[in-house]
């Protein structure tokens, strides 16, 4: 059986909503500060300080926090999936996603803030990792790629929610709103069936099988072989990891690259923007609606993103890539130029719209390349024996990344001034596009042993033995 004849069940598809909600929930997160503090600033709240130089401090220490949390729940998500299950595990996670919103919620001092921004930010590192692999794993061949994409699209949404939501609420009714998918979450995956993978793995072949024809509309004993087989092949190669294997080409290559990647992606400054949108935007233009300059932003950022995903297979990863650490260097420089004149009244009268048009194109940027893109070239680079481990490595990396930047920026702010701040994200943003053209391969198009030769000069030899694995039973079923 081919692998577009292998159809889903409407049950696929109902699944892969309720586990894509926890992105809504991680985007709600991402995006909760930027209207947050906007109303805080309206309301004068007793919250933050009323001294200007320590209240920026505030909002650096509350908006970095969330990254802090997402450290650790990255660090704990693989552990989790193995012992629970990626079904459980979604429903877990649930469970301090709401209890930090309550936090947020009640919040009657910076504490209640710091640990509601502590608790959501850990299950974002927590949702990160386990809510795009239940979808993949749940999924035909015929829509995986479609499904795989949507995680993104989803956080992107969730980010533009909170802005919107933020309209019409004020800042601890926004935290209220925000719980609701976490709840639906829980509720739907209740009902869902555990991935057929995972219940391979723990060797219970009656209930995988169950799982399989739950999401199937089609024949699943052929798929399930094929499945078996792939579980065993995993289960091989997770039992080779060693000090030598951590030493060798296979992983610290592949390693590099990733590293490389996450950091450009982060030092671009992007959460940078995110989180703290509203507070630019007064800056930069202060008679404009601040918020509204925000959601202009967040549209643009889900129209790229989707059209993101549909470009990376015809462009290829490196021209986008290179495209996108280009587009960032561009919009920064000019948003740099801007904020340098901006306090000329004149100036800024005649020219507020380039604020909005160069974070606009920054943003559009970041989602057609470095914002999809490393998380696709990640897995592509890594051989299937080190593939785990460089991946999880890597989403740590990302996330003490998130930290640095969104913790540092308010002080680069106050001591270098914006225009010197946009100048140095967009000098490292210029060295994104080196790093891209002579450092990395070309993936598209290309098989995991054509990959692994460019890199390591021969096949990684766990991926010759999958291949051959994988294609014996294929064979049987053609």
């Amino acid at each position: 059986m081919s692998s577009d004849a292998i159809k889903p069940s409407v049950t696929v598809y109902v699944a892969s909503f309720g586990a894509l909600l926890g992105a809504v929930s991680m985007g709600l997160a991402l995006g909760y500060t930027t209207p947050a503090f906007d109303d805080m600033d309206k309301q004068n709240s007793t919250l933050l300080s009323p001294d200007k130089a320590t209240s920026e401090s505030q909002k650096g220490l509350i908006g970095s926090m969330l990254a802090v949390g997402a450290l650790v729940g990255g660090f704990l998500g693989e552990p989790c999936n193995k012992l629970l299950g990626r079904r459980i595990s979604l429903i877990a996670f649930g469970v301090p996603f709401i209890i930090g919103w309550l936090c947020l919620f009640l919040a009657n001092s910076i504490t209640w803030l710091v640990l509601g921004r502590l608790l959501t930010g850990l299950c974002c590192g927590l949702v990160s990792g386990t809510a795009p692999t239940y979808v993949v794993e749940i999924a035909p061949p015929s829509i995986r790629g479609l499904l795989g994409t949507c995680f993104q699209v989803m956080v992107v949404i969730g980010i533009l929610l909170a802005c919107v939501f933020g309209l019409f609420s004020t800042w601890w009714q926004l935290a209220g709103w925000s719980l609701l998918p976490s709840l639906v979450t829980m509720l739907i995956m209740f009902f869902m069936p555990e991935t057929p993978q995972w219940l391979l793995s723990k060797g219970r072949t009656e209930e995988a099988e169950a799982s399989l024809i739950k999401l199937r509309t089609t024949p699943v004993t052929q798929e399930l072989s094929v499945m078996a087989q792939a579980a065993t092949n995993a289960q091989q190669g997770a039992s080779q990891y060693s000090f030598e294997t951590i030493k060798s080409r296979e992983f610290y290559k592949p390693f590099i690259l990733a590293l490389g990647l996450m950091f450009f992606q982060q030092f671009s400054g992007i959460n940078a923007v995110l989180f703290y949108q509203t507070d630019i935007f007064k800056k930069a233009s202060p008679k404009a609606d601040a918020l509204m300059s925000a959601i202009y932003v967040c549209i643009a950022q889900v129209i790229a993103t989707l059209a993101g995903s549909a470009l990376v297979d015809r462009l290829g990863r490196k021209i986008l890539l290179f495209a996108s650490g280009f587009g960032h260097t561009l919009s920064l420089i000019v948003f740099g130029w801007y904020s340098y004149h901006s306090t000329d009244v004149a100036f800024q009268r005649d020219y507020a719209w380039i604020s909005l048009a160069s974070l606009i194109v920054f943003v559009v940027a970041f989602s057609l390349g470095f914002g999809p893109v490393p998380w696709m070239m990640i897995p592509e680079l890594s051989s299937t024996r080190v593939r785990s481990m460089v991946a999880s490595l890597a989403t740590a990396f990302n996330w003490t990344c998130v930290y640095i930047v969104t913790a540092a920026v308010k002080s680069m702010i106050s001591s270098l001034g914006d225009a010197a701040t946009y100048w140095i994200f967009a000098s490292i943003c210029a060295v994104s596009c080196i790093f891209v053209y002579f450092a990395l391969p070309e993936t598209k198009g290309r098989s995991a042993e054509q990959i692994q030769v460019e890199l390591l000069g021969e096949p990684a030899a766990q991926d010759v033995r999958s291949q051959k694995l994988l294609e014996q039973p294929m064979k049987v079923l053609a």
